[in-house]
């Protein structure tokens, strides 16, 4: 049995056809309707023509009609054999055109392989609907009205892929600018108030509020809050909330905690919420070496928690890579106010203080001993006021 395969896709053509040659078919191969027809002019042999649609050159639909409207070839049994051109209005041209059967893929090969068999088997092949064979105008606009439809299709898909990928482009802006302010906040309020819009945006939420954890006190403490709606942000009256006030507090040394359609006796403070119709709470942990800093809370009025799991993972990662930010500042933070209580002490002790590296230069000096110097000694020599062989 011989079978004339149609397709302008090399690999699925081939697929094809060594699927069939095993099944024990002889097949002959064509890239479009145009080579498909030079094929035929020299031989007329085949038991089956199967057809793609959308092909360069002469497309399927074409093909066929050239096929069926010919006396010497309109005798070989036709399938379509697509998955670009559809729709049920496509399907029912391919058969006015004399097609035998319309398959749409994907389809599992057991089924394709059936339906060959059956129709050539049947040796009654379907001729073309006598209103295309008689009436070329007719043809045409069918013809034409299959090729309109279709490219209208494939506008919608590229306007749907454009704005696919200007979404995508405008995420990708987002996490550019919040990983950007990362290396140039001045500290954590400012870092917090830069990228509580873009995050905000990022993630769909209606507000975004930022806590650092006060191990002393064991609560959090609220540093700053975005809300998206002009109205008053609830979530200021509350700067600290104490473990057990609130149920965001569940979040201290916890990674992620959602809720949904809380209760009212689950916040002892923040009864507000139910009020202002907020509804999914999704609390996000910062940690840094299994030290717990701070969270950030994610407010939604929305019934489903719009985020898939593609953006679940995008949170976690700046999640973590605020939190490293976070520790920075609060590390420095206590290094300048460990360094102003040294400085401190050593300003209000009695006896002139020298600071020297290895080289005697003066890192440091003590108000008392700028005093008894006369001079600010930091950033001097010490050999400049003291005698070299003493030093010595």
């Amino acid at each position: 049995m011989n079978i004339l395969i149609v397709d302008d896709n090399d690999e699925a053509r081939k697929l094809l056809a060594e699927l069939l040659t095993q099944s024990g078919f002889n097949i002959v191969e064509a890239e479009n309707g145009k080579k498909a027809l030079e094929i035929l002019k020299d031989r007329k042999d085949f038991d089956l023509i199967i057809s793609d649609v959308l092909m360069p050159v002469m497309d399927g639909f074409k093909f066929c009609h050239e096929v069926k409207t010919n006396p010497e070839l309109n005798f070989i049994p036709f399938i379509f054999y697509t998955g670009s051109y559809a729709s049920p209005e496509d399907q029912a041209f391919g058969i006015m055109l004399g097609a035998d059967d319309y398959i749409v893929k994907p389809v599992k090969f057991e089924y394709l392989l059936g339906r060959i068999n059956e129709i050539i088997q049947k040796k009654s092949p379907r001729k073309i609907h006598p209103s295309i064979e008689f009436d070329e105008v007719t043809y045409l606009a069918e013809y034409n009205a299959r090729l309109v439809n279709k490219l209208e299709d494939k506008l919608i898909e590229l306007n749907q892929a454009y704005e696919e990928i200007k979404r995508k482009n405008e995420e990708l802006e987002t996490i550019n600018f919040i990983l950007t302010s990362l290396n140039y906040s001045k500290d954590i309020k400012h870092l917090f108030k830069l990228i509580s819009k873009p995050f905000a945006n990022l993630f769909d939420a209606d507000a975004v509020n930022f806590f650092i954890y006060d191990s002393k006190n064991d609560a959090l403490n609220l540093v700053h809050s975005f809300l998206k709606t002009g109205e008053k942000n609830i979530f200021e009256d509350h700067p600290i909330l104490k473990r057990g006030e609130d149920f965001a507090t569940e979040i201290i040394n916890r990674k992620l905690v959602m809720y949904q359609n809380l209760s009212r006796d689950s916040t002892k403070i923040r009864n507000e919420i139910f009020e202002h119709y907020f509804n999914i709470f999704l609390e996000i942990g910062l940690s840094v070496r299994e030290k717990f800093i701070g969270a950030i809370e994610y407010v939604y009025k929305t019934d489903e928690l719009p985020i898939n799991d593609k953006k679940l993972q995008i949170l976690d990662t700046l999640s973590q890579q605020i939190a490293i930010e976070v520790e920075n500042f609060l590390l420095i933070s206590e290094l300048k106010e460990a360094e102003e209580k040294y400085r401190t002490f050593i300003h209000l002790t009695p006896a002139g203080l020298i600071v020297l590296d290895e080289n005697l230069n003066i890192l440091f000096a003590s108000e008392n001993a700028n005093k008894i110097f006369n001079k600010n000694l930091e950033g001097k020599n010490l050999k400049e006021f003291i005698n070299s062989s003493i030093v010595e």
